[in-house]
């Protein structure tokens, strides 16, 4: 009786059989290999190696060491970090994730607006897709953060040259961004 082995390499796994066995649940026999994907592997569908998801990775990554001030509201957001594809395809889904650096040299506490846009030229203009609002203590008082950002987006039309970008605005003066800041963008295709 020959063997059917499963072998896992980190997110890609490979069913192998050695020799040929007989199938109970398909009732057929199975060959050593899927010869790729041929329709006695598993009747009318592809073997579990020729059927995972792809994945790209993009990121952007910022050690800012010349503090830069983001000028406060009514101002337009100051853009920090961006990730572009090529193409992202209905029922893809984007996580975003990352961290911003920022200091807070006011007397008073200061709220900010962290957004993340979506531009394609198929869509026109910038989609505003997540925001999170926060507040950074006085001078003095942990004006220092760094603050965790994660959101994933599941476009519902296929678009091209998709650009994501991260913005901050500001409710008062002399806040800063500095710092290590990253933006990392997985895109899983189906």
């Amino acid at each position: 009786m020959n063997k059917l082995y499963r072998i896992i390499y980190s997110n890609l796994e490979r069913v192998v059989t050695i020799g040929s066995y007989y199938d109970r649940k398909y009732k057929y026999y199975k060959s050593s290999s899927c010869g790729e994907c041929d329709d006695k592997y598993y009747r009318g569908s592809s073997c579990h190696s020729h059927n995972k998801e792809s994945i790209e990775f993009q990121y952007d990554e910022r050690l800012i060491t010349a503090p830069i001030l983001v000028p406060p509201a009514p101002a337009a957001p100051l853009p920090i970090l961006t990730v572009d594809f090529d193409k992202i395809n209905t029922g893809d889904r984007v996580w975003l994730s990352g961290i911003i650096s920022l200091n807070n040299n006011n007397n008073v506490f200061s709220t900010v607006t962290l957004t993340i846009t979506r531009t394609s030229p198929l869509s026109g203009t910038p989609q505003v897709i997540y925001t999170q609002v926060f507040e950074i203590d006085n001078e003095g008082d942990d004006d220092q953060i760094q603050t965790p950002f994660s959101h994933v987006d599941v476009p519902t039309t296929q678009l091209f040259d998709v650009r994501y970008q991260v913005r901050v605005t500001v409710g008062n003066p002399n806040l800063f961004v500095q710092g290590p800041n990253t933006l990392t963008a997985l895109r899983f295709s189906r």
